[in-house]
């Protein structure tokens, strides 16, 4: 019985993916129009040796520099992504338009299935690994994935990279050390403040060997050394830092976005869909409910204050013997999360992909004794799934309820001892 019902629910993830495809393949032609353009556009001037941050377009100039999305009345544009984000997307920057929103599609879609097949790996039982695929399958239909596929957005990278390095971390030969090493400064350069990511780790250091440790620098220590001694790629971080610090002042002196905005309704008609996205950082909601504005001072102590209790109480509880790679992961992923919530910056629905793998993560350690907070995380789930007319923000509500729910599972969470040699969520970085 229980086999049939497992080939019946296969059958319907196998035909919800086949849906997603199908809808997605119409939504990714406006991606080229939107937020996707100007990563485009800023890795065809840094390919062309130009500093993309600075950059206005003006008429002579050639046509593939242009961001028709972007905002070129100031010295500052719309091209926020980091150099090496931009670094990634060299090979695909001189493409058409059509063929660079083909190929992002199909680049979106492997790292999702990366990411599940990662968390998969983690799973130590039928049922956990079961969990992690129906999850995934999941995801293609919460208004963060359309709308990420709609707008192009590039947030998918940062999970996916997640659980290379996680995938990496669990494994025996140094080589993967390497790996994890890559992905873990391939995630920083992406976007800085994932180096959150890593403090839970911090503890760990004491299970790698000596080899391990010295496969694991090498990456960062090439990248760091090209980027130093390069006038070019400092002077390519520089601009980017000052173009993110304005645009920090611009999104603080912004008037408040609406609670719940029609996002693209006009470009994505032919799909009979309406897009919502919501503003869900820490500000606004402040802004809404108090009426106050708070500073970016003021969000950078806060959620400083709150990862370092975070921190602090994880090193009582490591010091108790919990110090799974599983755990880690997931508390790694909240800190940044908690960063990301923080943010000075308007954050829009497609943000909330990143949440994709500590949620794939935390299935894959299922337990029956921790049901009611697996199925908080499902709520959260259904809420970044549905838009209910009489209920305002249901889709940044469900946000806080898995970064709530998350850390609670970090700090009560208990992995099942499995006999010697058996592979098990409560494995630390190999020895």
């Amino acid at each position: 019985m229980a086999n049939k019902l497992w080939i019946v629910a296969c059958t319907i993830c196998l035909a919800g993916v086949s849906c997603a495809i199908y809808r997605d393949t119409d939504l990714r032609k406006y991606s080229t129009q939107l937020d996707f353009r100007n990563r485009i556009a800023g890795a065809r001037l840094q390919k062309d040796g130009l500093i993309p941050y600075m950059y206005e377009w003006k008429k002579g100039d050639e046509l593939k520099y242009f961001d028709t999305y972007g905002d070129y009345s100031s010295q500052i544009g719309l091209i926020t992504a980091t150099p090496f984000f931009h670094t990634l997307l060299f090979p695909i920057a001189d493409f058409k338009e059509t063929t660079i929103s083909k190929v992002w599609m199909v680049v979106q879609y492997i790292m999702l299935f990366g990411t599940i097949l990662s968390a998969y790996s983690f799973g130590t039982s039928i049922l956990q690994k079961r969990i992690v695929i129906a999850g995934g399958a999941c995801f293609l239909f919460t208004e963060a994935w359309m709308n990420t596929i709609a707008s192009g957005q590039m947030y998918l990278v940062i999970p996916f990279l997640f659980s290379l390095y996680m995938f990496c971390l669990r494994q025996k030969k140094d080589i993967y050390f390497f790996l994890a090493g890559l992905s873990a400064i391939s995630l920083t350069f992406v976007r800085p403040n994932a180096v959150l990511i890593f403090l839970p780790f911090l503890p760990l250091l004491k299970n790698i060997t000596f080899r391990q440790g010295i496969a694991f620098v090498i990456a960062p220590l090439l990248f760091l050394a090209y980027i130093s001694g390069s006038n070019h790629q400092r002077n390519l971080w520089a601009k980017y830092k000052v173009t993110v610090s304005e645009h920090i002042k611009a999104h603080q002196n912004a008037q408040p976005a609406p609670v719940k905005s029609e996002v693209h309704k006009e470009i994505v008609s032919s799909t009979g869909r309406i897009f919502y996205s919501e503003n869900g950082n820490f500000f606004v909601l402040v802004n809404k409910i108090t009426g106050l504005r708070v500073s970016a001072s003021f969000l950078f102590i806060v959620s400083l204050l709150i990862i370092i209790v975070l921190c602090t109480l994880f090193i009582k509880v490591n010091f108790k013997g919990n110090d799974s790679l599983y755990i880690c992961g997931i508390l790694g992923a909240c800190l940044y999360m908690i960063s990301d919530l923080f943010s000075p910056i308007y954050r829009h629905q497609y943000y909330t992909v990143q949440w994709f793998f500590a949620l794939l993560l935390a299935m894959a350690g299922y337990q029956k004794r921790y049901i009611a907070i697996y199925i908080v995380l499902g709520v959260g789930l259904l809420l970044n799934i549905v838009n209910i007319p009489l209920m305002k923000m249901e889709h940044t509500v469900g946000e806080y309820i898995w970064l709530i729910a998350l850390l609670i599972l970090v700090f009560v969470y208990k992995p099942v001892l499995l006999p010697t040699g058996t592979d098990s969520l409560n494995q630390s970085v190999v020895q």
